[in-house]
């Protein structure tokens, strides 16, 4: 900075030194050449012979008077010779002013050149007189002088002209010398002006260069005394790597003493064997072509070499600077040995607290993951107990035996859920779906929670619904659930809202969901903490209110990770007001929505026969059906369903196809080949997947067309209200389907809830849960001991309960080990048991999550 700030002072002085010297050589030049021009006028006055024109002009007139007096004189008498002589002195006079040089410039003016011409003619017409003989001239002296008075007037035009010519020229050479002097005098003082101003710059530039020969001297000694107590290393190299400076660090780092190093190629004293090529390949492509790699690329970490022959760590800076004898390297090199040793120490440190915390939280996803797996038998358990004879008192005991159990499951998934967060496996997908379909699915979901408290739920719009929008609404969905579920948990005999309103305003549109609640409320000085893991606002060993005061913790890790935000606002003994604002993509709407995709009511009632072993399937089967007005009729078996088939005449049989003894194609083929009452009436396969070979097989047998579970409602109603009741293929038929990868259809679910009620729903998902994980056991314990029939079978009656449940996920991979199995691509029974157990645990927890029991 300093030498940059040097170099502009010297350079703003010597050009202000070089305008000054300029000026001096133009005014030295001026000088120089007005000096000349008044030394040449000078020499031309010196040898002008103007007294002399100026006499001879005023002696052409009195010779010319003598002249005449002389012709006067011989015309009495006098001699003719003094009269010749008289006329050649004015006749020599005359040729001397026609002829002389000075007087060319008078013959320019006519006042001078007429009067000349006119003399000139006179004296052509006298010479003849004159110089005849002397009889002649004395005849002649009267004539002579008339024609002499006749030009007297000319002689004297002649002298006064001349005269006054040469004295016009004498007053303008005057004032041309005068000029040029003082031209030459302002010029001798402006070069004299200029000098004293050259001078004192001259003394201002000495006394800058003594400030700053003292600046420059009190710089070097302060940067000597930087570089003897710098605690870097600071190495001076030539442009052919001899060093040139080595400080008192560099000393302590390397072991060299100054002396030592001083006059050595730094390659050879401090760089070890494996640099040194390199070091000296750079050094020469930068002198060559000015590259630079090293040089001034900040600072980079190498290996250097001590006079021991320890090669160790360093942190290096190396930069070039101009030199007198060209260019410098100038390097900065710190031993890093001590801090790359405590960085690898906190790499290991970190290392262990990292595994220590996957070891944590590990421990908690495998004790969660094993607790629930006692816990789910435990309530499976239950639910089967409830279905046995009980007294009253037995029944509440097991009604709090299954809620605690419930609640406990419940702990145990937030845990799991911190666990995979703190973990970074959640994950999050992105699907289109219907946002107002999604609060319908949440309120029927609660409304039976909401119920036991005494509560109002529903949710409201403020605006229009946007439709379809594009998120993932698994996500939200637990979030909306969590808090829903919060607010009716501290809210007994009250009304519990969704309010959701969409602001578009903004870059881009966001919804903002408002969960109302008019409970108890919660301390201004509590709102802070309740979104923090495990608090909760009642602490004490007495509370009213149990949990774990996870549900919020995950709320708000839930809507960060999906790009929101989300707050509480709260008056206590209220209500309580919870707020998250999302992003929001819209997405036009291609299909029916989900009211649109409700049943209609049908144009008739009909009798319609059940055929399923699956007491889940009956259920869900009977529920759809009677919500359209029909009646309804169940058989367990295929045999008992042939009876009834033959006893009383049905408007369509639901025929399921897996059955044991007696299989759905069987069963029909005895209806068709029988007499009974409903001998012509339509059946329906009802099966969990079937290939097409598989649907020959149906219609051969007799049957009008089939069904795929899980059973759609509104493919079933549609296919009931056709013609012959079933002539239609129900691929024909549209359905809305779940999302792809989605484990569980909530849609399926809600709909279900509204249909069954919450308690029946709960009822069917425990008893489900108990064949799912008995059907499980006995995959893996037999494994390839089950007959292929067997196995089979256990699959098509796991996968037809997953699907009318809502277990997409699950319902997808078990129609597809159907399909495998058909196919004859055998797989390991141990194998598949694995894969349906992690799909089982994944399913179940996300369901648990969002439908609290």
């Amino acid at each position: 900075m300093a030498d940059a700030q040097s170099r502009t002072v010297r350079t703003r002085y010597w050009l202000r030194s070089t305008a000054l010297g300029a000026a001096i050589g133009v005014c030295i030049l001026a000088i120089g050449t007005l000096g000349h021009e008044v030394y040449e006028q000078l020499e031309n006055l010196e040898t002008a012979n103007s007294d002399n024109v100026n006499w001879t002009l005023s002696q052409l007139e009195v010779e010319f008077l003598q002249f005449e007096l002389a012709a006067h004189e011989a015309g009495r008498g006098g001699s003719l010779d003094d009269l010749r002589r008289k006329f050649d002195i004015f006749y020599s006079r005359l040729v001397t002013i026609d002829q002389g040089s000075a007087y060319r410039e008078l013959t320019l003016h006519e006042d001078f050149s007429v009067p000349l011409l006119r003399l000139r003619d006179f004296l052509d017409r006298t010479v003849p007189l004159i110089d005849g003989p002397p009889e002649e001239l004395q005849a002649a002296l009267p004539r002579l002088r008339a024609t002499a008075d006749a030009v007297h007037d000319d002689v004297r035009k002649l002298a006064l002209s001349g005269l006054e010519q040469f004295v016009a020229r004498s007053d303008a050479t005057r004032e041309s010398i005068a000029s040029t002097l003082l031209d030459l005098a302002l010029l001798t003082t402006a070069l004299v002006l200029v000098l004293i101003l050259l001078l004192i710059l001259l003394l201002r530039m000495i006394r800058i260069s003594d400030r700053q020969a003292q600046t420059q001297r009190i710089t070097a000694s302060r940067l000597q005394t930087i570089l003897a107590t710098s605690l870097d290393a600071v190495v001076v190299v030539d442009s052919n790597g001899i060093v040139r400076e080595f400080n008192g660090a560099a000393e302590r780092v390397f072991g060299y003493t100054r002396d030592e190093a001083m006059g050595q190629a730094m390659s050879e004293l401090l760089m070890p064997e494996t640099y040194r090529r390199a070091h000296e390949a750079g050094m020469k492509r930068h002198r060559q072509t000015g590259a630079r790699r090293l040089i001034g690329s900040g600072r980079v970490e190498l290996e250097a070499l001590r006079k021991s022959g320890e090669i160790f760590p360093v942190e290096l800076s190396v930069d070039v600077a101009d030199d007198r004898d060209g260019e410098i390297y100038v390097a900065y090199m710190r031993d890093i040995t001590d801090r790359r040793r405590a960085q690898e120490e906190l790499v290991d440190a970190r290392d262990r607290a990292l595994a220590g915390e996957k070891a944590r939280a590990d421990f908690l996803a495998v004790m969660s993951h094993e607790m629930r797996t006692p816990l789910n038998g435990l309530l499976g358990t239950l639910n089967l107990l409830r279905d046995t004879v009980l007294t009253q008192a037995q029944r509440a005991y097991v009604d709090i035996m299954d809620n605690s159990g419930r609640l406990l499951l419940h702990h145990v998934n937030d845990v799991l859920d911190i666990s995979k967060f703190e973990a970074g496996k959640v994950e999050l997908t992105s699907s289109a779906f219907d946002l107002d379909r999604l609060l319908r699915e949440i309120v029927a979901i609660q409304q039976s929670v909401a119920a036991t408290q005494g509560n109002m739920l529903g949710h409201r719009w403020i605006g229009d619904p946007p439709g379809t929008v594009v998120g993932d609404p698994v996500r939200l969905r637990q979030v909306l659930l969590n808090l829903v579920g919060n607010a009716l948990k501290f809210t007994h005999g009250g009304e519990v809202t969704i309010e959701v309103e969409v602001d578009t305003a903004g870059e881009r549109p966001c919804a903002e969901f408002r969960v109302i609640d008019t409970g108890i409320g919660i301390p201004e000085r509590d709102l802070d903490r309740i979104f923090k893991d495990f608090e909760t606002v009642d602490s004490t060993y007495g509370r009213q209110f149990g949990g774990t005061g996870l549900g919020l913790g995950i709320a708000r890790r839930l809507t960060l990770a999906m790009g929101g935000e989300i707050g509480a606002e709260s008056i206590e003994n209220a209500g309580s007001v919870f707020w998250v604002r999302l992003p929001l993509e819209r997405r036009a709407q291609n299909g029916p929505d989900g009211p649109e995709s409700t049943p209609r009511r049908p144009d008739r009632v009909l009798d319609v026969l059940i055929v399923e072993d699956n007491r889940v399937n009956r259920v869900v089967l009977r529920a759809m059906l009677e919500r359209d007005g029909h009646r309804v009729t169940e058989a367990e078996s295929g045999e008992q369903g042939v009876a009834l088939a033959a006893r009383t005449r049905f408007d369509a049989i639901l025929m399921d196809i897996s059955m044991p003894v007696m299989d759905g194609v069987a069963a029909t083929r005895a209806i068709r080949d029988g007499t009974g009452a409903s001998r012509r009436t339509p059946i329906l396969a009802v099966t969990a997947h079937a290939l097409p070979a598989d649907i020959e097989t149906f219609r051969a047998a007799g049957m009008s067309g089939h069904i795929t579970k899980p059973i759609d409602h509104a493919v079933l109603a549609d296919l009931l209200q056709r013609p012959a009741g079933v002539a239609a293929d129900p691929a024909d038929v549209p359905r809305t389907a779940p999302p792809v990868g989605q484990l569980v259809d909530f849609a399926k679910v809600a709909e279900l809830t509204e249909s069954l009620g919450a308690e029946q729903v709960h009822s069917l998902l425990g008893r489900f849960g108990t064949e799912a994980e008995a059907a499980i056991a006995a995959l893996r314990a037999c494994d390839d001991e089950m007959p292929d029939d067997t196995a089979l079978a256990l699959l098509h009656r796991l996968a037809g309960s997953a699907g009318t449940l809502g277990f997409a996920g699950l319902h997808a991979q078990l129609s597809q080990f159907q399909t495998d199995a058909r196919e004859g691509q055998r797989r390991s029974l141990a194998g598949t048991a694995d894969v349906l157990e992690r799909l089982w645990s994944e399913s179940r927890k996300e369901l648990e999550d969002l439908v609290p029991c």
